[in-house]
Parts: C-alpha cells; sequence; structure tokens
C-alpha cells in the first residue's frame, strides 16, 4: 500500500471535510462577524466525534484532560492578544482576521488523515505477516 494509492482510496467525504475546513480557515483570515453559538459548533463537533473513539479507558480519559487543558491554554494565548466587539442584543461577535485558524485546522487534518493511513498500513503488514 503506497500513499499514491492510500489518497485515491480514501472516502469522498474526506475531501469534503477538508474542503469544509479549507473554507473555514480562508474566511478566519478576515474580520468577520459570527454568532456566538456557532462559535461552539465545531468544537463540540470534534470534542463528540474524540469522545467516541479516544475516551475507552481511563488512561485515554486521563491524556484527554491533559491535552485538553494544553490546548485551551494554548486558545487563551491566542485569544487574549485579540480584540473583539460583542454584540449583545443580536448574539453576535466581531472577530479579527487571522491565519492561526486556518493552520490549526490543516494541522489538524493532516495529522488525522497521516494517522488513519499508518493505521491502515500497519494492519495491512500485519495481515501479510500472520
Amino acid at each position: 500500500m503506497d500513499f499514491l494509492t492510500s489518497h485515491t482510496s480514501v472516502p469522498l467525504w474526506v475531501w469534503a471535510v477538508l474542503v469544509f475546513f479549507v473554507d473555514i480557515g480562508l474566511k478566519s483570515m478576515h474580520q468577520h462577524v459570527v454568532y456566538i453559538p456557532r462559535l461552539f459548533l465545531m468544537p463540540v463537533i470534534m470534542t463528540i466525534l474524540k469522545y467516541q473513539d479516544f475516551l475507552s479507558t481511563n488512561v485515554a480519559a486521563m491524556y484527554a484532560v491533559i491535552f485538553l487543558s494544553f490546548g485551551s491554554m494554548i486558545g487563551l494565548f491566542f485569544a487574549r492578544q485579540a480584540v473583539v466587539s460583542f454584540d449583545k442584543k443580536a448574539w453576535t461577535v466581531q472577530l479579527p482576521g487571522s491565519y492561526v485558524t486556518f493552520l490549526f485546522w490543516m494541522l489538524f487534518f493532516s495529522l488525522k488523515l497521516l494517522f488513519e493511513y499508518l493505521e491502515k498500513l500497519t494492519q495491512a503488514l500485519l495481515k501479510d505477516v500472520f
């Protein structure tokens, strides 16, 4: 199983997710207004998806808490530097443009795709050995 074969066998929905992440990242590079509940949509979805796979053991739950805490500290570092304005009547927030969101989404997607590829490669190698 080589790298090219693995990418041509990737399900179509994965490429749709990549396009969605690129769209979010490109929009976040410019100043924009976001509905406040929508800010929590992607973190909640990602947490639910990770909860299904990752939190099956106590050790994994401990690592999840550690990494979520680390990620929260990084997020707070970037959030303190950002100047935002709130509109309480419309429940919106005006966010400044930044390339950081784009980089995080692309890093997340690339690492997830890489680990999925390595997992499939390992399974294929183990199947050949045994």
